[in-house]
């Protein structure tokens, strides 16, 4: 390393600060008296941004119109052996990732399949196979951390089916569980009483009438017949109709008339369309051979016809990385000689027509369920719906077990918090029947997981016994020369491991992208210090700013930034914006609860489309329960995937917008925002679950301010837009980060 230094040294190069770190260490004679490690390499990259001034004026095509700041410059020129680059909201992260990438091959002559791109969900992934492997023609590594992991466990488990549980099969494995624990009576005395500070824990029905029954199947066959007689009385058809309607609007957990839970509202309608006709189908059955690299294929439906199958694939998104994977999925079943329907993204309400018409082609008859038998149906796919919140209070331990840090020592930790009530109290006595239900039913689930041909992961298991085994599979790694993570505001401790792992024995550069200011995701195991504290987990790392915002405007960077930085455990940024926005919020007051904020979200649609029709909007909640309401409007209609229109055919008024929830908002930009949904109430980080949340949850961090997480959220709300930002508010009941943010004079940024 000494003769590195000195190579690079006298030959004006970049100096990693891990490289400078060292010699200061261990060889200080080597540097001169008053050397500064930023100061020359500043020099170094000033040089370098000349040097390469052509490379970076034609980076990109003409046509797509990007240029790179400065910053983000200075952030792909650098080399260093750990980088974080801190990139503000709409300072344009992902274009500097994609930048280095093409800066290493293009330049450093670093080897494509010598690059790991790294990131949080499939959607994003796609993204940037899209910028990187399609737009720049290069083959890198890009991968989810659960699609790495699940690899690995391919190749531990070399015989087995390896497949992602999903809730019907957690469901599946809680129903056999509770059917032999209804066999002893004597339990569900002991259980309801311990369980009993628990809300709603099993309903009425259950507790009045469960021990006139042998079995579950007895007790719950007779709940059935009662719900079928209520139902009559209400009107069949309008109790199935409105059970179809509540699935369609939700974001997730979606449910077809069989039972499956689809992953869309499209999804659901061919769910629905089948079923209803008569023709059997499998949801996602894993097919009979795998695909390359021992891939796991489930196609969305399969159909057994007369002993000949049929597949559909339901295509409802459309960009250049979904379609690769669409004309894979085509070119297989073509291989294969295989009966398929593909069917694109189109209105939903366009489905059920095209779909007849492909069944008709194939010659497929219908044989019609009635509507008693749809709703009975649909109450037997239910069976745990008298025990839900219990089965989901269990499923919740398990998960939260399994994503601490702490799941390898749970039971030792359950008693230590058990152990810190006095013996003798009632509070003792409850917990400890709570730890022997949950532990047994820990247990009980793990071995489901692995007790037959295929095994089922949770996504936390593929994280965790990729970590695990990572000894032994690390022979079969590929030599990775950069690791590159994006969104690492996000990172959880398994996914730290996986990467600090794999860059040890690669002996890899880690350069990880993000804004701790949108750090949001604690509750799925997140902890924002890894991001601020970086160099504390990669010594020697370098932080480098982004701090050209591209997406809005000036006034809007000051006032946001000025909410969000009163954290003084997050990281200082200084952003500047060329663009000007005034005012950059608006506050439109509303009056009547939620009744007067959809008829205010109504004229705020009108105003805004009436100024500028072509503009994008997004409609941000803090939560699921108004999104629903907006939708049970009579003008509102649920379209594909997150979009609503709004029409009104006697005012002449069809307006087209996005809503969402503001954590799924998160990387999306729209031409102006709505923000609904915040009232005087301060959501709490608690997510309501029971004691056991509290023994696993993430160690506490002090960041010395209330509520450090839901003011990122609020700010991940403020900087969606590239124009302004309207909050409708009720004036009589405005939430504490409203109030605050109009307290900000917009004139003390001059």
């Amino acid at each position: 390393m000494v003769e590195e230094f000195i190579d690079k040294l006298n030959n004006n190069k970049y100096i990693s600060n891990v490289l400078y770190e060292y010699i200061k260490d261990n060889h200080s004679d080597k540097i001169q008296n008053g050397f500064n490690i930023d100061d020359y390499n500043n020099k170094v990259l000033d040089k370098l941004i000349i040097d390469n001034k052509a490379y970076f004026e034609h980076l990109y095509d003409d046509t797509s119109k990007i240029k790179l700041s400065e910053d983000q410059i200075r952030a792909v020129l650098a080399d260093e052996k750990y980088e974080l680059i801190v990139a503000g909201a709409g300072t344009g992260k992902t274009t500097t990732l994609v930048s280095k990438v093409k800066y290493l091959i293009d330049v450093k002559h670093v080897d494509s399949k010598k690059i790991l791109v790294l990131s949080f969900n499939r959607k994003t992934t796609e993204e940037l196979i899209d910028k990187i492997n399609v737009n720049i023609g290069v083959n890198a590594n890009i991968s989810t951390f659960h699609s790495l992991a699940y690899k690995d466990l391919r190749l531990l488990y070399p015989d087995r089916k390896c497949v992602v549980l999903d809730k019907n099969k957690k469901e599946e494995i809680f129903l056999e569980y509770f059917r032999k624990l209804f066999l002893n009576k004597s339990k569900f005395d002991e259980i309801i009483s311990a369980f009993s500070s628990l809300s709603f824990v099993f309903s009425k029905y259950f507790k009045e009438n469960y021990l006139k029954y042998e079995t579950y199947d007895d007790f719950f066959n007779a709940y059935v017949e009662h719900k079928i007689i209520e139902a009559k009385n209400r009107g069949l058809d309008g109790t199935l109709n409105n059970w179809v309607e509540r699935q369609k609007v939700k974001d997730d957990d979606i449910r077809s008339i069989k039972g499956d839970y689809v992953k869309s509202a499209g999804e659901m309608i061919i769910a629905n369309f089948l079923f209803k006709n008569g023709i059997d189908y499998l949801y996602e059955e894993v097919y009979d051979s795998l695909m390359d690299d021992n891939a796991v294929y489930r196609p969305d439906f399969t159909i057994d016809y007369g002993g000949e199958k049929i597949y559909i694939e339901y295509f409802g998104l459309d960009d250049e990385s979904y379609n690769r994977i669409k004309q894979m999925k085509i070119d297989f079943h073509k291989e294969k000689h295989n009966k398929f329907i593909s069917i694109d993204k189109i209105p939903l309400r366009a489905l059920e027509s095209y779909l007849d018409k492909s069944l008709q082609n194939l010659k497929i008859e219908y044989n019609p369920r009635t509507t008693e038998e749809m709703y009975e149906h649909i109450l037997r796919l239910n069976p745990l719906s008298q025990v839900y919140p219990f089965m989901n209070n269990l499923l919740s331990a398990v998960r939260m077990m399994k994503n601490s840090p702490y799941r390898d020592t749970r039971v030792e930790m359950i008693d230590n918090y058990i152990n810190s009530y006095p013996k003798d109290s009632s509070e003792y006595e409850q917990l400890m029947i709570q730890r022997k239900y949950i532990l047994d039913f820990y247990n009980y689930y793990a071995n489901a997981q692995f007790g037959g041909e295929i095994y089922y992961f949770d996504y936390t298991d593929l994280l965790y016994y990729s970590v695990k085994w990572f000894d032994h599979l690390q022979r079969k790694y590929s030599n990775y020369d950069y690791i590159i993570i994006d969104e690492y505001q996000d990172i959880s401790e398994l996914r730290f491991e996986l990467i600090k792992k794999t860059a040890s024995v690669n002996d890899a550069s880690v350069i990880a992208v993000g804004d701790d200011w949108q750090s949001i995701y604690s509750f799925t195991g997140s902890s924002v210090e890894y991001f601020t504290h970086f160099n504390k987990y990669f010594p020697g790392a370098k932080y480098l700013y982004l701090n050209q915002v591209f997406r809005y405007g000036q006034e809007l960077v000051d006032i946001a930034g000025a909410f969000i930085q009163k954290n003084p455990s997050q990281l200082k940024k200084d952003l500047i914006a060329n663009k000007h926005e005034m005012p950059p919020i608006e506050y439109k007051e509303y009056v009547g609860k939620t009744v007067g904020e959809i008829e205010g979200l109504k004229e705020l649609l009108i105003d805004i489309n009436k100024e500028h029709p072509d503009y994008s909007i997004l409609v941000l909640s803090r939560n699921n329960w108004l999104i629903r309401k907006i939708l049970d409007d009579q003008f509102m209609v649920d379209d594909i995937n997150n979009t609503v229109k709004y029409i009104d055919k006697d005012k002449g008024i069809n307006i087209t917008f996005d809503m969402m929830t503001v954590h799924k908002s998160k990387g999306l930009t729209y031409d102006e925002v709505i923000v609904v949904g915040y009232d005087a109430s301060i959501p709490s980080d608690k997510t309501g679950l029971f004691w056991i949340e509290d023994v696993f949850k993430n160690k506490i961090i002090e960041e010395g301010i209330d509520f450090p997480e839901e003011r990122r959220v609020f700010y991940v709300a403020l900087t969606r837009t590239k124009n302004k930002v309207y909050f409708l508010v009720d004036s009589s009941n405005e939430s504490d980060f409203v109030k605050e943010l109009s307290s900000i004079d917009i004139n003390d940024f001059e």
